[in-house]
């Protein structure tokens, strides 16, 4: 690819006020593939296979980076297909944490998700690798799953919410309430499998082991069809009813 036209609908993200089909940039492209791609204040990062990440100023939509640079987890394997920033940020550093995320069939890093920190200093730019995040996939295949490229695809970030926790049940508190929330977006493809179930839970704070200790001992799924999705948790059972429905309580 030797040239990439992109209209970038971003004008709420950089807090402009401009008509997305006016704004556009046209940007050199390079022997490697063109990945993800995220923006950060006037900046946008555009990634490449490999993990080289090259950085555009958005005053202008100038044609030729002002700078680039290598993530740290940098490497022919890196696909750096998806990247989002979070809203942590290391003192220091020119942005906050960058999530960029590999799908690649077949390689060593499929399934990952690299935390980096950008930082520049003397007109030098630097990532460091800070976190690595890997799906277990160890159980796919005696459970009958199948990895396909593009789906599941995982994002996760983390950004400012505000909202009341009596929205998710009237038992909860009706205070407002703002703080950072933790999102882990997965994308099950366009068409999936007909009457296919799974199920997930985000425990933070615990280790692997730890975390699948307390599914196995604690975590029951007693229903999870298109009817109801129903589990037990402690002894305490958490249902959602999507039909109408009779309960008997004994």
């Amino acid at each position: 690819m030797t040239k990439a036209h992109f209209i970038i609908a971003i004008a709420l993200f950089l807090g402009i006020s401009v008509n997305a089909q006016e704004l556009f940039m046209t940007k050199l492209g390079t022997d490697r593939a063109q990945q993800g791609m995220a923006a950060w204040g006037r900046r946008i990062y555009s990634l490449e296979d490999g993990g080289k990440v090259n950085v555009y100023p958005f005053r202008k939509g100038e044609r030729n980076p002002a700078g680039n640079f290598c993530l740290e987890s940098s490497c022919k394997e890196n696909h750096a297909n998806n990247a989002e920033f979070g809203i942590e940020k290391i003192k220091g550093a020119a942005a906050p944490l960058l999530y960029v995320s590999v799908g690649k069939p077949g390689s060593s890093m499929d399934w990952t998700c690299h935390v980096e920190s950008i930082s520049k200093k003397g007109g030098q730019w630097k990532s460091t690798l800070v976190q690595r995040l890997q799906l277990d996939t160890t159980q796919w295949a005696s459970k009958g799953y199948s990895a396909i490229f593009g789906a599941p695809s995982c994002v996760v970030k983390t950004s400012e919410h505000e909202g009341k926790w009596s929205w998710m049940s009237p038992a909860l508190s009706d205070e407002t309430v703002k703080a950072p929330v933790f999102e882990m977006l997965i994308n099950h493809g366009a068409g999936p499998v007909v009457d296919a179930s799974y199920a997930y839970a985000e425990i933070p704070g615990k280790s692997f082991r730890h975390a699948r200790k307390f599914l196995e001992k604690r975590v029951k799924i007693l229903e999870n069809t298109t009817e109801r999705q129903s589990v037990e948790i402690n002894g305490k059972t958490l249902t959602v009813n999507w039909e109408p429905f009779t309960l008997h309580i004994r």
